[in-house]
């Protein structure tokens, strides 16, 4: 997959996956996921004109594939559009549905203990628990709010890049060229 890999940019390879897969009559179906945040991109048909060389169904874009040593197909061409690119086939934990569920997972186990924490001194009062042995939950007290700081990243940070741009934010604001 063509992406940075060692700028903050990289955080956006998940959301630029595509999904190759077997067509009717020996042809490949191109999609991308199809989430609210991505830009729709139309399915993509590609017809065998040569081994491991397609073309476009709808336009002469060529899209070629690429072998490792063992001959499996791990590299694919410009799939989508007509521009060099590249896009090397990722292992399954590096799939987008993967990396949203690690991602759910954490914000889900941070926000059990920002409940923890809105919830302990509620359930000491209802217990009618004495003050000296309220002590021992400050530790919980600290956990809740570092959860509530690691929940509060994770909901801040994607939303930012999303509305400020990742482009803009690692290149800065180009001006037009008049």
């Amino acid at each position: 997959m063509e992406f940075p890999r060692n700028t903050l940019a990289k955080v956006s390879a998940p959301f630029k996956h595509i999904n190759i897969t077997r067509g009717e009559n020996g042809t490949l179906v191109i999609q991308r996921p199809s989430l609210f945040f991505l830009s729709n991109v139309n399915q993509v048909t590609l017809v065998p004109i040569a081994p491991l060389l397609f073309q476009h169904a709808n336009d002469d874009t060529l899209t070629a594939f690429g072998e490792n040593q063992k001959g499996k197909i791990t590299f694919a061409f410009n799939p989508i559009w007509a521009k060099i690119g590249a896009y090397e086939r990722v292992s399954w934990y590096e799939t987008l549905w993967v990396q949203l569920g690690l991602i759910l997972a954490c914000g889900l186990l941070f926000l059990s203990a920002v409940i923890v924490y809105l919830i302990l001194p509620l359930a000491h009062r209802w217990q009618h628990i004495p003050n000296k042995h309220r002590q021992a939950a400050s530790p919980l007290i600290l956990a809740g709010f570092t959860g509530l700081l690691n929940l509060l990243f994770l909901i801040s940070l994607p939303l930012s890049l999303w509305l400020i741009g990742i482009w803009k934010l690692v290149y800065g604001e180009v001006d037009p060229i008049d």
